[in-house]
């Protein structure tokens, strides 16, 4: 495996961990798998908790994935720290701007991390392959087409998409061209974001 130009020299410190909630029930964790994401960039002091949900609970409204994060962290006591980065990932789906100002405002005022694809996480996948900046919306949603598309680049394999990243980090910038907003208004993903912070921490 070739080295990756992310990893860090362990310094004795305490690790940072990332603690992340998701609005899907299979997908998100496949990609934030900790062993095959921190293995690939060899990141040394970085660890990733993927908050896993109950048996059988499927639901994906942005309320619910607060409620596991929450409960998550109220049992064990952790809060936002340094040390202790608290996420949730959602898809913008159905769900609206007036949905999400709500949650934008509570993950404020409780310290998580905010990260939002709209229309689905698939996107963010898609861009480790190709620019879709000047493409017609409806080549992208609804989130069916953007699932199909991530399966003809990819056929599923999470794992390919690691050595393209900085590649979808590049593509995501080019339709998040407007770094004051909290989250993509139009076709777009912030999760790059989360995942700088991760590689440079």
């Amino acid at each position: 495996m070739t080295p990756s130009r992310y990893a860090r020299k362990s310094k004795c410190r305490e690790p940072v961990k990332y603690f992340i909630a998701f609005e899907g029930s299979k997908t998100e964790y496949k990609y934030f798998s900790p062993e095959n994401f921190i293995l690939y960039f060899r990141l040394e002091n970085v660890e990733i908790i993927p908050i896993q949900r109950k048996n059988n609970d499927t639901r994906s409204d942005p309320e619910h994935v607060i409620k596991i994060i929450d409960e998550y962290c109220n049992k064990r006591k952790i809060k936002p720290s340094d040390w202790n980065k608290l996420s949730i990932v959602i898809d913008f789906d159905k769900w609206g701007d007036k949905k999400l100002s709500y949650i934008l405002t509570y993950t404020k005022q409780k310290g998580y991390g905010f990260y939002v694809s709209n229309s689905c996480i698939e996107l963010w996948f898609i861009l480790h392959e190709v620019d879709v900046s000047s493409w017609d919306k409806e080549k992208l949603t609804p989130c069916s087409k953007c699932r199909r598309l991530f399966h003809r680049y990819f056929n599923g394999h999470y794992d390919e998409l690691y050595p393209k990243t900085e590649i979808a980090i590049k593509n995501a910038k080019k339709l998040n061209d407007n770094v004051c907003e909290q989250w993509p208004s139009d076709i777009g993903t912030n999760i790059y974001k989360l995942i700088e912070q991760i590689l440079n921490d």
